[in-house]
């Protein structure tokens, strides 16, 4: 399945990328409006197109095409987003290892290939994979039964970590949470770009002002979650409140907006206020 906001018509060709490797492909358009978008009959009469009438979040429109899928009786579905580009063996890489049988397909909760400029870590430079505390989910391979267990994608996250909340709900259902070392897809995050701050280079990544402010508050929202379960990947989580400011003082333009949704998600974060932000006017504000 893929999940789309405001796709433009590059889709096509990631899209029939993922159709010729799976039994079916569900795309589910977040979009909540008619001023961008794709044409349902240019994804073909053999897709499955699900469009929103509203923006309702990421996690939500993952829940929707992960329970089509269910409903058509598949017990694994892979999440893309609509500007990933997966290799043409991705699921072929994938199956080959779960046939392997090296790890119990029933313990697995999510499996994936690794990135194409993914920093790699590994004991072994030979392993074949490696376990993960989370991955994002484009790429993610998901179990069924992994996904009812711990009740699917939060919502009340909307956007921003939903997918490191996912696998660590995994986790905590003793479900394991595996990335292959081959590299099998392209996946950019924002429009990203490289700086240097006294040589050392940062990643940029060009959110619109707004989206700082789940980024903000999802980070806090995990870190009370998470600290007792995982308290490494919670505090490394939680540098995001510090790194996303400094970066946006230092690097990124409309600096006085961004200041704004910052605090208003770090106040959100502190009370534990999640769903979708509302503006001071009470007009919910699409990502």
């Amino acid at each position: 399945m893929i999940t789309t906001y405001c796709p433009d018509s590059s889709i096509l060709d990631r899209a029939k990328r993922a159709r010729v490797q799976v039994g079916h492909l569900i795309v589910v358009d977040d979009t909540g409006s008619d001023e961008c978008g794709l044409e349902p009959g240019l994804l073909g009469s053999d897709v499955m197109y699900i469009k929103r009438d509203e923006n309702l979040g990421i996690a939500k429109s993952l829940n929707i095409g992960v329970t089509a899928a269910m409903a058509l009786g598949y017990k694994w579905v892979l999440t893309l987003d609509d500007d990933t580009l997966i290799s043409k063996e991705y699921v072929a890489e994938l199956l080959g290892f779960l046939n392997k049988g090296e790890i119990a397909s029933g313990a697995l909760g999510v499996i994936g290939l690794s990135r194409g400029g993914e920093r790699q870590r590994s004991t072994s430079k030979d392993a074949e994979y490696r376990r993960k505390r989370a991955l994002i989910t484009s790429g993610s391979l998901i179990n069924m039964d992994g996904f009812n267990a711990v009740g699917g994608f939060s919502e009340d996250m909307f956007i921003d970590l939903v997918d490191f909340d996912y696998c660590t709900r995994l986790r905590k259902k003793r479900y394991e949470v595996i990335q292959l070392a081959t590299i099998g897809m392209q996946h950019k995050v924002g429009d990203s770009t490289i700086k240097h701050y006294l040589g050392i280079p940062v990643t940029i990544y060009n959110h619109s002002p707004f989206r700082l402010y789940y980024q903000t508050r999802n980070s806090l929202i995990f870190f009370k979650r998470n600290l007792l379960f995982d308290p490494i990947l919670s505090c490394y989580i939680l540098l995001d409140v510090i790194r996303v400011p400094m970066k946006a003082a230092f690097f990124e333009d409309q600096k006085m907006k961004r200041v704004v949704y910052l605090f208003r998600g770090i106040v959100d974060g502190v009370r534990g206020r999640t769903g979708r932000f509302v503006d001071r006017n009470n007009a919910t504000k699409h990502v």
